[in-house]
């Protein structure tokens, strides 16, 4: 307020005569109006920065995070064929084992055992 008086002051000292009435008050509004303008001005751009800074943040986060998930579902996805590979070089090995036990009839039901040739 008191630099904007001095400048008043100052741009006044020329005119010879008095001002108009009311002029020097419309001055000083305006000087306070531009300070006010200026000020929001300032804040909008404060709050737009912090916006932009949060999406970025926010998309730099999403990203990440995809990317995680799809490099930890890729390793899932060759850990779980690798076991599926070896339980089936596995399931294809018992299968193909059929030497005869002491106990168990062959020509019945997989998993029935005999009770003896009587029976």
């Amino acid at each position: 307020m008191v630099q904007a008086e001095r400048l008043l002051d100052r741009a006044l000292a020329h005119y010879s005569r008095e001002p108009i009435a009311g002029f020097e008050r419309r001055m000083v509004n305006r000087l306070q109006l531009e300070a006010g303008a200026s000020a929001t001005l300032w804040r909008r751009k404060r709050v737009a920065q912090a916006a932009a800074l949060v999406t970025l943040f926010a998309i730099t986060a999403a990203a990440s995070l995809f990317i995680g998930l799809y490099l930890g579902q890729r390793q899932a996805n060759v850990v779980w064929q690798h076991r599926l590979n070896e339980l089936t070089a596995i399931s294809a090995a018992l299968s193909s084992d059929r030497t005869p036990q002491p106990g168990v009839d062959d020509a019945a039901d997989a998993g029935s055992v005999s009770m003896g040739p009587n029976n």
